[in-house]
């Protein structure tokens, strides 16, 4: 009976362990959110009809930890799906080694393109009004233009 026991520790210890080690981004997925934050290019056409919304990219990374092959699998048009494919082109993972075996690593990336904020430019005049004779305190007029 405790042979048995032994058995199902021992079984249930090793499916814990994981057989094949997934390539990982350097610094995790902040580090990944912050790379596509800081090389991601508005395209021109996007810009001027006013396009944003979801990229969706599937990609495979080899045991180097080089990004092999990348599609689209849903896309918004007007140069975002070239653009997100640009960006996941660019990853580097660090490479792994699985048992001297070659493994590729399938993954799946939302790319969010959203138009840049436009605040509203204001611009402010002041100009002293012209005095007259009769008026004992000077007038001023002000102009918003927005």
């Amino acid at each position: 009976m405790k042979r048995k026991q032994q058995h199902k520790d021992a079984k249930s210890k090793s499916k814990k362990r994981k057989f094949i080690k997934k390539p990982t981004y350097p610094g995790g997925t902040k580090a990944l959110e912050a790379f596509i934050a800081q090389n991601l290019r508005y395209p021109e056409e996007a810009l001027r009809n006013g396009v944003e919304g979801n990229v969706q990219v599937e990609y495979e990374v080899n045991e180097d930890g080089k990004v092999i092959r990348a599609r689209v699998l849903r896309g918004i048009g007007y140069g975002c799906d070239e653009e997100a494919l640009r960006l996941v082109r660019l990853l580097r993972y660090e490479g792994v080694r699985n048992r001297h075996i070659h493994v590729t690593t399938r993954f799946t990336l939302v790319i969010r393109f959203r138009l840049p904020r436009r605040t509203p430019a204001v611009r402010y005049e002041y100009r002293p009004a012209s005095v007259s004779s009769e008026q004992s305190a000077p007038v001023f007029s002000y102009k918003i233009s927005v």
